[in-house]
Parts: C-alpha cells; structure tokens; sequence
C-alpha cells in the first residue's frame, strides 16, 4: 500500500538503439493525497514517466521508490 510517498530520482528512459534518451534525469515526488498532472503534445512521449510508475516500462538510470521501496524489487505489488 502507498502510504506515504512515490519519489521519482533521476529518472532517465532510452529506447534502444537509440542513441539519446526520450526522459532524462527526472526526479519529483508525490506526496500521498497529492494530484499531479503530465502534459505534453500529442507524440512526445508524455506517457513514458506514467509507464515507468506503474511499472509497465523499466526505466534505463534512475529509481523510482514507493515508500522508500524500489518498485522494481516487487512490480507485481
């Protein structure tokens, strides 16, 4: 259970073979009980950091942390 807080730290996503990366070094955090927004134009990508959170894509630097728990150590929680 999310119970306190998501923080995003130095978040980077490359596709591969790319040769630079489509997110780069991004850190935030999401209090509990917070709203957030990501926007962006249409084909930019801006789905990349939602993806990375709910662990459907698995970013290239970087943690993403729920309560102080690195979601990659349990994605399926």
């Amino acid at each position: 259970l999310f119970k306190n807080c998501l923080e995003i730290d130095h978040v980077s996503f490359m596709y591969p073979p790319a040769e630079s990366p489509v997110l780069s070094e991004v850190s935030l955090a999401i209090h509990r009980g917070s709203s957030v927004g990501f926007i962006g134009t249409t084909g930019t990508d801006t789905s990349i950091l939602v993806d990375i959170i709910l662990g459907l894509l698995a970013q290239t630097n970087g943690t993403v942390k729920v309560d102080g728990i690195d979601i990659r150590s349990n994605v399926r929680s």
